[in-house]
């Protein structure tokens, strides 16, 4: 048996939702809405993370098949993931055009639904579990300014407000989804950093999407997702990798220190961060070589022993190879413009 919430039906139901703001947000930033009994367990949580731009987790479990329709006339992009559940998703336009999509826990998804007739199916029998992010057009296009090249051209409708068609791209949670979405769910502030830190996760949330859309940064095939505690541990080993630039742990002791077999760590930490661990710590020891250098304090040498190489020659092409010109250039370009900006003021 099942339950549909007709539009009329459904506005009746949430009416009566008792929405509670936080006493720490004045400004209605978060919302809380219990579902009625009739429905199911638990509740729908809003946030207002800015103009143009609303988080929505559902956790629920409907006591019955639950069959939601909802008419859509101006719809912003959504974003999110299926946590937990099977959400079957109906779009119809018009009389004769229609889209069925089946949400599975692990994916991720980008959707976008102007003028239609959505019909969301929950499954009695699993809990749902759902972060979606809704982003209207104007603040669609600061996140993607500067990007007009290697935007899809569907995508690319949506964003100039010409697009009169469905669009919906499915794809699979990535490590660095998976760890940001764990990170969001498990907010350590309160207050004013808990909104804070709200919205830089789901800033951070729509970028990898957005980079999985845009760019087709998808997940290695074949391993399976990793567990939040798995990826802390990944985390703390790239934090250890950053603060040792000049003498950086072997991978079996940087493996012991943070509690991970070796393979398992080089294979997560490229989930993770889509490099391996010495690329990555080759990565810091030129950001930080670079930065010393536009400081002015060090010579090329002394740079070059700060940030681990014994070799001046060696430092000298991984620089260049890095940014395309030599160390020694970058620091005679420094000086310069310190000397110009010396002379100006006096």
């Amino acid at each position: 048996m099942s339950q549909t919430i007709s539009i009329e039906k459904k506005n009746e139901l949430f009416e009566n939702f008792h929405k509670t703001d936080f006493a720490n947000h004045t400004n209605g930033f978060e919302a809380i809405m219990e579902l009625p009994q009739a429905i199911g367990k638990k509740f729908v949580r809003e946030i207002d993370i800015r103009p143009g731009l609303k988080l929505m987790i559902r956790d629920f479990q409907p006591r019955e098949n639950l069959v939601e329709k909802v008419e859509v006339d101006d719809s912003p992009l959504g974003l999110g993931f299926c946590l937990s559940g099977n959400i079957q998703n109906t779009v119809s336009q018009g009389k004769t055009q229609k889209q069925r999509i089946v949400s599975k826990r692990g994916e991720s998804y980008v959707s976008f639904s102007p003028k239609s007739l959505v019909t969301v199916e929950y499954l009695a029998v699993q809990p749902v579990f759902t972060i979606g992010i809704f982003i209207d057009q104007p603040a669609l296009n600061i996140f993607l300014e500067g990007q007009p090249e290697s935007i899809p051209y569907d995508f690319k409708k949506i964003m100039d407000g010409s697009s009169e068609n469905f669009y919906n791209r499915i794809g699979s949670m990535t490590a660095s989804m998976q760890m940001a979405v764990h990170q969001l769910l498990n907010c350590p502030y309160l207050g004013q950093l808990k909104q804070m830190y709200i919205e830089s996760k789901v800033v951070e949330i729509i970028t990898h999407l957005l980079a999985q859309l845009v760019f087709a940064e998808f997940e290695p095939r074949g391993y399976p997702p990793l567990r939040p505690d798995i990826m802390e541990r990944i985390c703390e080993a790239r934090n250890i990798v950053d603060c040792n630039l000049q003498n950086p742990p072997s991978l079996l002791e940087l493996a012991r220190q943070v509690g991970l077999n070796d393979c398992y760590l080089k294979r997560g930490f490229r989930q993770m961060f889509r490099t391996t661990i010495f690329g990555h710590l080759h990565m810091q020891r030129m950001e930080q070589a670079r930065r010393l250098l536009q400081e002015g304090k060090m010579n090329v040498t002394e740079v070059a022993c700060e940030v681990g190489y014994s070799s001046l020659s060696q430092f000298a092409r991984a620089f260049k190879k890095q940014f395309g010109t030599r160390p020694s250039a970058c620091l005679a370009e420094m000086k310069e413009k310190a000397v110009s900006t010396f002379s100006i003021r006096s």
